[in-house]
């Protein structure tokens, strides 16, 4: 049974350690923002270039069947992460809003509750992966040399789920209680030791696939055994204590609804991504290209993408306990200073990202061993791809701000609608209209199919978004 709310109330003022960072509400904005969301893109910049690399090194050392192999296996740990995020993204809310109002008390219980979470899901959806991994990759089309690499790297990555429950799930709760810097810190450790490490066991050593799903487990570690020191350092703003652990049902179920638009956002994409990955190989297999070589491609765009979208996610998850403080305290004015800076900042670094890659994107293909046709398609499919990038802030800020205001219901509804209203229905749709409209091949309608899928969503993001009051000038103050 969990504490009740008129008990920690009464408790408040035995907590020991620092208030919470009253700058959130003060401090000038463009300051702000440099101190909660540089750090974020930064990890973040630092956590996918070693996504990126880790590609680069295992198409060098093992061709096409090993980059088609770690993409295969990608959406399980996508789905790892997501199941994650769930626990983090949501945690990190509650938190936020918590300190806002000022109960530290209530935002160490979170955390204890949060960790409870993590420890069950991480073992329960590990031993589930652990068992369907063989029959459900070959049901996605993996076989031969494929599966067989798929099924290594992903066995060896499931063994670091709690380790990357906490890489992922817990370093969050440091920059929402106003140290951004050592979740930073957390990250640029275990992004070094990953790079290091792939370096050494697959490029060194020779392990291949083995030394890949290796080196991310231990960097995972490196980033466990950091965040625990951090979470019990003195200048903490709340204590964690055994009875934080005890488990609140009705916290846990606060916990699971905030972080719900990023489980969705992550769960949907693994989903996805197998179906998107089965498309490609049967789509790949009727052109020159060939199965295997497609989906080598396709993954290739998937991890610069995501780089490249790097800097706008840094912005906006950096942003939200900003955004959380003072809407829980009611300053609506510093909420739009806040929101409007992070979009303008956000949407120049998608465009300058956007503008290198359409500048050369044969030399980033070619770094993951692509040649002839296969480069000259990938370059092709990488432009299209990422077409709409620069306008791609609106959807992730919108997200990102209805999640931080505990508005869970449209940022669960904008989520849902980008990966399964719009997504879904056009990479399945696609290859069998557009080759009759417009003669291009079936694999190519499934490029087009995602940017049509990215218009569409941010769109719908923007009506919502631009629309909300607090976002407007008002007279009227925000209910505190």
């Amino acid at each position: 049974m969990g504490v009740s709310g008129d008990q920690r109330k009464e408790e408040e003022p035995r907590v020991a350690g620092p208030k919470p960072d009253a700058s959130m509400g003060t401090e000038q904005v463009g300051r702000l923002l440099a101190r909660f969301a540089l750090p974020v893109a930064a990890g973040l910049l630092i956590t996918r270039f070693y996504i990126l690399v880790d590609g680069m090194f295992v198409g060098q050392a093992l061709g096409m069947a090993g980059v088609a192999a770690t993409t295969i296996a990608m959406p399980f740990v996508t789905l790892l992460n997501a199941l994650v995020m769930l626990i983090g993204d949501g945690g990190t809310a509650v938190v936020a809003l918590r300190l806002g109002a000022g109960s530290r008390e209530g935002a160490a219980h979170v955390l204890g509750n949060a960790l409870v979470m993590l420890v069950g899901m991480s073992v329960l959806l590990g031993a589930t992966v652990l068992w369907w991994a063989e029959p459900v990759l070959g049901l996605v089309g993996a076989s031969g040399e494929v599966l067989a690499q798929a099924k290594t790297y992903l066995i060896l990555t499931v063994l670091g789920t709690f380790a990357l429950g906490f890489s992922l799930g817990i370093d969050t709760f440091l920059r929402a209680v106003g140290f951004p810097s050592r979740t930073l810190a957390v990250q640029i450790a275990g992004a070094v030791a990953n790079i290091a490490l792939d370096y050494a066991f697959v490029i060194v050593l020779g392990w291949g696939i083995v030394g890949a799903a290796a080196a991310t487990v231990l960097g995972q570690v490196v980033c466990l055994v950091m965040t625990i020191a951090f979470l019990f350092k003195r200048d903490m703003p709340f204590r964690l204590r055994w009875r934080d652990l005890r488990p609140d049902a009705q916290l846990m179920g606060r916990i699971a609804l905030l972080g719900m638009p990023s489980f969705i956002v992550r769960s949907s994409d693994a989903a996805l991504n197998l179906l998107l990955n089965g498309l490609v190989v049967a789509y790949g297999a009727a052109t020159i290209l060939g199965g295997d070589d497609a989906l080598a491609v396709s993954g290739a765009i998937s991890r610069v993408s995501q780089f490249a979208l790097v800097p706008a996610i840094g912005v906006a998850v950096g942003v939200r306990p900003l955004i959380g403080y003072n809407h829980g305290g009611g300053d609506a004015a510093r909420v739009r200073a806040v929101v409007r800076r992070a979009l303008a900042v956000g949407a120049g670094c998608l465009t300058v990202f956007w503008l290198v890659i359409e500048l050369n994107p044969l030399l980033l293909m070619g770094l993951f061993g692509f040649t002839g046709v296969t480069a000259e398609f990938a370059c092709w499919a990488l432009r299209v791809t990422l077409f709409a990038m620069p306008v791609l802030m609106v959807r992730i800020m919108g997200t990102n701000y209805f999640q931080a205001i505990g508005c869970a219901s449209k940022a669960i509804l904008l989520t849902f609608c980008q990966q399964i209203v719009f997504l879904l229905p056009f990479v399945v749709a696609a290859p069998l209209v557009l080759p009759a409209l417009t003669g291009v091949t079936p694999l190519a309608a499934v490029f087009w199919a995602q940017l049509a899928s990215d218009i569409l969503s941010t769109a719908l993001t923007a009506i919502l978004f631009f629309r909300e009051p607090e976002l407007r000038r008002s007279r009227k103050p925000l209910p505190k």
